[in-house]
């Protein structure tokens, strides 16, 4: 499906694998290239996933890099 897809980045969560799809310019990207400020300081009683989608979705809505 996001093989033709040329979006600067694109980011979905899939919930049967349980991981994120993530390109950038329609090139595969993988979770340990997201910029580390995504990953800082979670709360241990919240799930890392939702904690990550929440701060990848502020960064892409503020049009900051979500890659390093």
């Amino acid at each position: 499906m996001l093989a033709n897809v040329r979006a600067p980045v694109i980011a979905l969560f899939d919930r049967d694998r349980r991981e994120f799809v993530l390109r950038e310019h329609g090139e595969p990207r993988e979770t340990g290239q997201l910029a580390p400020e995504l990953f800082d300081g979670p709360d241990p009683d919240e799930s890392p996933a939702l904690i990550l989608s929440d701060r990848l979705r502020a960064r892409l809505v503020a049009e900051q890099p979500v890659f390093r």
